[in-house]
């Protein structure tokens, strides 16, 4: 009886899902490119609610980082460009889209998801200082934006490995380069300073903006300045921002967190026209944090 009463009560959670999904996607087709992707998959699931996946921070490209950029003559390099959420973006803006992904898997459907594209060309490789062949691990098989270079991120037991390829990225350019190379994201799970070391000629000589991840664990001793900060500061990087997006207040105390759910819910009714939902702040003094996205440029953004 009770096991019959919960089938029930899934059913109708079932079909009240699927009725708000499927209003849902009648708004995100006219806004958001209808992307391939996983099922059961973290980056899909965020697609299907919101759209796009991270679409808060594309926006803060869009309208503090590109506005910077002669994009209409220039090219972007997508580095971990996943199943092409942000390569179809970037598409918008930039004469040339280069995207580079090493997962067999999440490849297919990059492939697939920029084929309308002239100006995207995508390449079954990722980024490293020296050509090589590693193996790249799937930590999460719900996760594939998780896929990492890095065995001492994965737990033994739960290790799929599969052989990738890496490429030096200022070798591989200087044959097929067609435009100076202006923005360049990085998002390959702890191996952006290899990918950075890989890239010196470029940013030297074309001075990109580049957007980066950075993991907490890199913060040496929980003092030292991360490899790949480090190395865009020596490489005449002095400028550095984060987005900040609104967010409620949170406590340990169970009353306290009730209280800033309200109040976060009541400023968004009554004065979200007052309240910036995203910005990007500059960093004075990097926190012993994990930062989703750093933008990096040798010029201030003025924003």
């Amino acid at each position: 009886m009770i096991k019959n009463f919960r089938k029930l009560l899934d059913l109708i959670k079932t079909q009240k899902i699927l009725k708000y999904e499927l209003e849902k996607y009648d708004k995100h087709i006219r806004e958001f490119p209808n992307l391939a992707r996983l099922a059961f998959d973290d980056l899909g699931l965020n697609v299907s609610l919101f759209g796009r996946f991270e679409n808060n921070e594309l926006k803060i490209l869009e309208h503090n980082v590109f506005n910077k950029i002669d994009c209409l003559n220039s090219a972007c390099l997508d580095i971990g460009a996943n199943i092409g959420n942000h390569s179809v973006f970037f598409a918008n803006f930039f004469s040339k889209v280069e995207c580079f992904e090493p997962h067999p898997d999440n490849y297919y459907l990059l492939k697939f998801n920029t084929r309308k594209f002239k100006n995207v060309r995508t390449f079954n490789f990722g980024a490293s200082d020296i050509d090589e062949i590693k193996y790249i691990y799937v930590t999460k098989e719900t996760d594939m934006g998780r896929t990492t270079l890095l065995a001492e991120r994965v737990e033994e037991e739960k290790i799929n490995k599969i052989k990738v390829e890496l490429k030096n990225l200022d070798n591989f350019l200087k044959e097929n380069k067609e435009k100076k190379i202006k923005f360049i994201k990085i998002d390959i799970e702890g191996y952006e300073y290899k990918a950075l070391m890989g890239l010196k000629d470029i940013l030297s000589n074309d001075s990109p903006i580049i957007a980066i991840e950075q993991w907490i664990d890199q913060f040496d001793n929980n003092t030292k300045t991360p490899p790949s900060i480090d190395f865009l500061k020596k490489n005449n990087y002095n400028f550095f921002y984060e987005p900040l997006f609104f967010k409620r207040k949170k406590g340990k105390n169970k009353i306290i967190r009730a209280l800033n759910k309200i109040i976060f819910f009541l400023q968004i009714i009554f004065k979200s026209n007052k309240i910036n939902l995203c910005k990007l702040k500059k960093i004075e003094k990097f926190e012993v944090k994990p930062y989703p996205m750093i933008i990096a440029s040798k010029d201030e953004l003025n924003l």
